[in-house]
């Protein structure tokens, strides 16, 4: 069986030696003898761009397209072709691999994925994302979303991104999203969810404002950037994780560097163990 990755907004394979998924290629092919690919698209793109570029890295490494760069000949032919592949996509990731699967999209390759499951993918958009775009669009905010907006646009831009990509994890651009990137009909769609954590204080510290913001907004429980509901797609699984959305892939925000509280190698081992049931 091939598992394939796919991070979110901002996100990466690898970046000055942290993995975005934090050992889940390592104990996956260890515990579980599946063949993993952990993909790479750009951090702030739109979901067209970044499910094109997912397209091409997939395609490369079942063999069925001839790497282009240095990047791409280190992942050729690393997946077995004659196995199932199935993605998983945590936040944004969730939405480029929807995209690349819709039969809406004339280059999908639904043909070659079994399945898609997503990790707190914001299908419904997340009030985070509105919040900042309110902003950019030039909406005057009320004092405290002000005053939020004002702290998360500081932790993203201070990253050294644009924000290109902010549309489509808005309400209003995952509304239009779903209307036109239906599912495919031979493809299961899994999905799960992130409810913060299950005692103290629900997220890390840097997350809280945001998580207050959304449970204000929604009444939901939340992961400090996507609500449960939002979260949910095809087959939803009811048991939601307590994690806040970095702990889900395996990084502690408030002690970074250090093992998180919350078992996500585990958690990817479960979703694993019950494809390869399906």
């Amino acid at each position: 069986m091939n598992v394939v990755l796919a991070h979110g907004f901002l996100g990466f394979r690898q970046l000055a030696g942290i993995e975005y998924f934090n050992g889940v290629k390592q104990y996956l092919e260890a515990h579980a003898s599946v063949k993993v690919l952990a993909t790479q698209v750009d951090p702030d793109e739109g979901v067209a761009a970044r499910g094109a570029q997912l397209r091409r890295q997939i395609l490369v490494a079942l063999g069925d397209l001839p790497p282009d760069t240095e990047d791409e000949k280190k992942v050729a032919n690393s997946l077995d072709p004659s196995q199932k592949t199935h993605l998983i996509g945590h936040s944004m990731g969730g939405l480029d691999g929807r995209f690349m699967l819709s039969p809406a999209n004339p280059d999908h390759i639904a043909s070659r994925l079994a399945s898609l499951t997503t990790i707190s993918t914001p299908h419904r958009g997340s009030p985070i994302a509105d919040l900042i775009a309110a902003k950019l669009m030039g909406r005057r905010l009320w004092l405290w979303n002000w005053w939020m907006e004002r702290k998360l646009r500081q932790i993203i831009t201070g990253l050294g991104v644009s924000l290109d990509g902010l549309h489509d994890l808005t309400i209003s651009g995952a509304a239009s999203f779903n209307r036109t990137y239906v599912d495919h009909p031979q493809v299961r769609y899994f999905s799960v969810a992130g409810a913060g954590r299950a005692s103290g204080r629900p997220t890390a510290k840097i997350l809280y404002p945001a998580y207050k913001h959304i449970k204000k907004k929604t009444g939901e429980a939340n992961d400090g950037l996507v609500a449960v509901a939002s979260a949910k797609w095809g087959e939803f699984d009811a048991r939601l994780w307590p994690a806040d959305h970095a702990e889900e892939i395996g990084h502690d925000l408030d002690r970074p560097g250090k093992s998180g509280r919350f078992d996500h190698l585990a958690r990817f081992g479960e979703i694993v163990e019950r494809l390869q049931k399906n």
